[in-house]
């Protein structure tokens, strides 16, 4: 026991929005790698986790059996997780000990799973739902398989919790009536770090007891079923990312030539920012700046510049009258004179793209990262696995990390091609037809 509270940063974030997380909880240390320690200023100590995990250099440099003296009680925060914040600041959710501990005494009570059970961690680091199926499955001795995110519609609530729908008059609502989901019980958290106002928005007392307003907008069935609705505000769910348009909008009207901004979701596949601005702003240069202050998957994948958005007779942004993205006259999906063209290779990389990402279009400029032409984490990990079976390589040799990091044609072609080259390789090149790899992914 160290005493410490777990806060987790994604190392897909940039530096800025890092460099503004880590002043948020004033920590004192961050545990880096190889290739995340460059995302960091040098005026905070940064660890190498592949020196920590060498146990000679453990007992060299730290006195473990001062570790088990560090006093820790049940109401001493355990960890901390970061939300989109509607206002372009995350959200620094604090949660005690005592939620995380009791939180899984619920689900063992329920028999949710065991210490024979096998239990996939499937969530990333942004949800706090990582830290059960990490530490709560080891916590109960059971086998932990570490996949990708996915997800439930319909629930009950655990025991220990009490779900509650309430209407816009913060009254019970009947069966079958929407409202607002809230919840409380055992896993309610502490409140926003440093953000009291926030907490008291989301935190109410009903019947004496503390409950979370989710702003999720769900009925309750006649048999105690929880159906999701929808939200109540601008927050959407993308890939299985939470995602607080309102952050995305504030990144945008830091552009002093930009006077106003929507963004929305559009198809259930992209995000589409629409600006107002008078200035001779172009997508590229949005989608840079984007790019410096926000994690990928908030990245819109479109930019519509207009002079004016759109009003209705209330004077808020009209979205029905806001125009339909055109798809063809994307500059990520359209040919750039300015741009070099592809090599061999690269050519033979854009048509994996393509059928990835489902696409027709014929080019795709080969600076442009995968995540601003429609792809997202589910489509990066397909993509990861064709050229590894194209390529004849394993984790071992290339992660999927060093892709992520490097997310445009001409990165990956280079990441390629530094792998050290056989017959094998170049055979199975040559001779597999494209096509081939989707028999392995169907």
């Amino acid at each position: 026991m160290a005493g410490g509270v777990y806060c987790p940063l994604s190392p897909r974030d940039p530096p800025h929005r890092l460099h503004t997380l880590v002043q948020q909880t004033q920590s004192r240390l961050v545990l880096v790698h190889d290739l995340t320690k460059t995302k960091f200023d040098h005026n905070i100590a940064l660890p190498n986790i592949d020196s920590i995990l060498i146990v000679n250099n453990m007992e060299r440099n730290i006195d473990i059996d001062q570790l088990s003296s560090i006093r820790v009680t049940l109401d001493d925060l355990a960890y901390i997780i970061f939300t989109s914040g509607s206002t372009g600041t995350p959200k620094a959710v604090q949660v005690r000990h005592k939620n995380f501990i009791q939180c899984m005494h619920s689900l063992t009570y329920i028999n949710s799973f065991n210490r024979d059970d096998t239990v996939v961690q499937m969530t990333r680091c942004s949800f706090d739902i990582h830290v059960q199926e990490i530490l709560g499955t080891l916590l109960v001795g059971s086998t932990l398989i570490m996949l990708h995110s996915g997800g439930t519609i319909d629930f009950k609530p655990l025991s220990n919790y009490r779900c509650m729908v309430i209407n816009q008059y913060s009254q019970s609502s009947v069966t079958d009536e929407e409202g607002e989901l809230c919840i409380g019980g055992v896993g309610v958290f502490v409140g926003y770090l440093g953000r009291d106002d926030l907490t008291a928005k989301v935190l109410i007392e009903i019947d004496g007891e503390l409950f979370y307003r989710t702003g999720d907008l769900v009925r309750m069935d006649s048999n105690g079923l929880l159906h999701y609705q929808g939200r109540k505000d601008h927050q959407i769910k993308l890939h299985g990312q939470r995602i607080e348009l309102g952050e995305i909008e504030r990144c945008l009207l830091n552009v002093t030539s930009i006077s106003a901004c929507v963004v929305l979701k559009w198809n259930n596949d992209y995000l589409v920012a629409y600006v107002q601005s008078s200035s001779h702003n172009n997508e590229e240069q949005l989608s840079q700046h984007c790019e410096s202050h926000l994690p990928p998957h908030m990245i819109p994948s479109f930019f519509i510049i207009l002079e004016k958005l759109p009003l209705n007779p209330n004077g808020k942004v009209d979205r029905k009258q806001l125009p339909s993205p055109d798809f063809s006259s994307s500059p990520w999906l359209s040919s750039d004179k300015s741009d070099t063209p592809l090599n061999q290779f690269e050519e033979q990389l854009l048509t994996i793209w393509r059928q990835v990402l489902h696409s027709n279009e014929n080019h795709i400029s080969r600076t442009t990262s995968f995540f601003s032409v429609g792809g997202h984490s589910l489509l990066f990990i397909e993509l990861y696995y064709r050229y590894q079976l194209l390529f004849n390589f394993d984790v071992h040799s290339l992660s999927i990390g060093l892709f992520l990091q490097q997310p445009t044609i001409r990165q990956h072609a280079q990441l390629l091609q530094a792998l050290p080259s056989n017959d094998t390789q170049t055979t199975q090149w040559q001779t597999l037809n494209i096509n081939q790899g989707k028999t392995f992914l169907n």
